[in-house]
């Protein structure tokens, strides 16, 4: 444990987060419901109570990812110098730790609504109190939504800005630098595409869910780099290999 630095720990809590989300996802009750119910806050609301606890355990897990995603960011935070191209990477950084944040109270969403549809909110569960229930949950489905499309607009921002930066910062072309290119043209792409789904979601998910798929794809792979770069403290992950 002696030759575990913070930049190590740091590289290895984005790449064990990385792995969790990407265990996550099919697991997570109402991941598998076919995309015309996406946004069935009812349909969402079922496969959430029919879950039971596996709704509040990958509620827990996802806490903890973003957890080891912040903990990840506030390194790169830290290693960037406050001048010139670091700074947009720190600024990147704390756009990523709000992403985190707000993905941390959505999550806190799913377990009110749990509570709500199985628990009341201080009546019982019966009757019409039961309909009234569940209308109560698909509004709070409908406000983890909103929250989670905000927080999707934030990473697509905080990815672009930290990959600015680590243009600046890393010199020579190499894996790293192909990656940030790709991410810088990848995350306005992911932007609009988001906004544009919302305008028009009949017309436009569709046609636009193969990028947003792709996008989505890139997001998981990019901090897998980026903590390898802070466990190998590759050039422009660390302040005394920065150029």
């Amino acid at each position: 444990m002696g030759s575990l630095t913070d930049n190590k720990l740091s590289g290895l809590a984005l790449m064990a987060g990385v792995v969790l989300v990407i265990v996550l996802l099919p697991l997570t009750p109402g991941s598998s419901l076919p995309s015309e119910d996406a946004l069935n806050y009812y349909a969402l609301t079922e496969a959430m109570v029919d879950g039971g606890m596996l709704t509040i355990i990958t509620a827990w897990v996802a806490v903890l990812a973003m957890f080891l995603f912040t903990y990840g960011f506030i390194a790169l935070w830290r290693n960037a110098p406050s001048r010139g191209a670091g700074t947009l990477v720190r600024m990147g950084a704390v756009g990523l730790i709000v992403f985190a944040v707000i993905i941390t109270v959505s999550q806190g969403l799913d377990l009110i609504i749990l509570h709500v549809v199985e628990h009341g909110i201080g009546r019982g569960t019966g009757g019409t109190e039961a309909a009234a229930l569940s209308s109560t949950a698909a509004t709070l489905q409908a406000a983890k939504f909103g929250i989670t499309y905000i927080a999707i607009l934030m990473a697509a921002v905080g990815f672009l800005l930290l990959c600015i930066g680590m243009l600046g910062r890393i010199q020579s072309m190499n894996l790293h630098k192909a990656a940030a290119i790709i991410m810088i043209i990848a995350m306005p792409t992911a932007g609009v595409a988001t906004v544009l789904t919302e305008i028009d979601h009949d017309l436009l998910a569709a046609p636009l869910l193969p990028v947003v798929a792709v996008c989505t794809v890139l997001v998981f792979i990019y901090p897998l780099l980026l903590g390898w770069g802070l466990y190998k403290g590759s050039a422009g992950y660390v302040e005394e290999s920065a150029g």
